[in-house]
């Protein structure tokens, strides 16, 4: 059964989070409605994080277990 998400208007809708799962929980049932987002207005670039820099890829072969147990602890870490 799919849950109705619950819409945030206002930033006092939005709780102080005990634990990161606590704030995953609240993320899942709610988002934040146009009216809300489009009183935020644009973030200057000052308060913007820098850009980071480009990663280039690269061709390691692994052996299944190794491939199996690291995407796992990739998973774990909320890392792609």
């Amino acid at each position: 059964m799919r849950r109705r998400m619950k819409i945030i208007q206002s930033p006092e809708e939005i709780p102080t989070f005990a634990s990161e799962k606590a704030e995953a929980e609240f993320w899942a049932t709610h988002s934040l409605g146009d009216h809300f987002l489009d009183r935020l207005g644009p973030i200057p670039d000052a308060e913007l994080p820098p850009v980071r820099p480009r990663t280039r890829p690269i061709a390691v072969r692994l052996d299944q277990d190794l491939l199996t147990r690291l995407k796992h602890l990739a998973q774990k870490k909320g890392k792609g």
